[in-house]
């Protein structure tokens, strides 16, 4: 159990402990997202639940048309180079899912990825919230960052 927060971990406990197969299924068919304020307020609900990951962690959001992955990528090795420990989340994928969720140059391991998706899944459930997947890989990124204590997160958007 990664501790995400006391009441995260409890939530994770008492939840439904999926496989790595289990979590990368979830993700390949949710991928569908409504944007409105309702569902904005319900992942605030959920970052609070889980300890202000998006508060408590400085993020740099990278968007735009091209080349996104090659800016975090050597924006890690320029941050890393002056001191700072740096996670990130990628988008998209080549083979894994874990590729997507880094810190420096090393992906998550399944072991971890799948103890995040649970701890996240199962915080989210208990307040009757269904995450689409990238809700799930958002708040999964950050709660990785913070168990590796980085000092700064990376993310790509999806979205222009």
């Amino acid at each position: 159990m990664l501790n995400i927060q006391k009441q995260s971990a409890k939530a994770a406990a008492l939840g439904k402990q999926r496989s790595y197969g289990d979590i990368v299924e979830l993700l390949d068919r949710n991928w569908a997202v409504a944007r409105t304020p309702e569902r904005f307020e319900l992942l605030k609900k959920l970052d609070a639940e889980l300890g202000s990951l998006t508060q408590n962690i400085p993020t740099i959001l990278v968007g735009g048309t091209n080349g996104k992955s090659l800016t975090i990528t050597f924006a890690t090795k320029l941050l890393t180079r002056e001191g700072y420990t740096v996670a990130a989340l990628y988008a998209p994928h080549i083979l894994t899912y874990n590729e997507r969720i880094a810190f420096g140059d090393e992906i998550v391991s399944n072991k971890v990825f799948t103890e995040l998706g649970n701890e996240i899944l199962n915080t989210a459930e208990t307040l009757g919230i269904e995450l689409h997947s990238s809700e799930l890989l958002f708040f999964m990124s950050l709660a990785h960052a913070r168990m590796q204590h980085a000092d700064v997160v990376l993310i790509e958007t999806m979205y222009n």
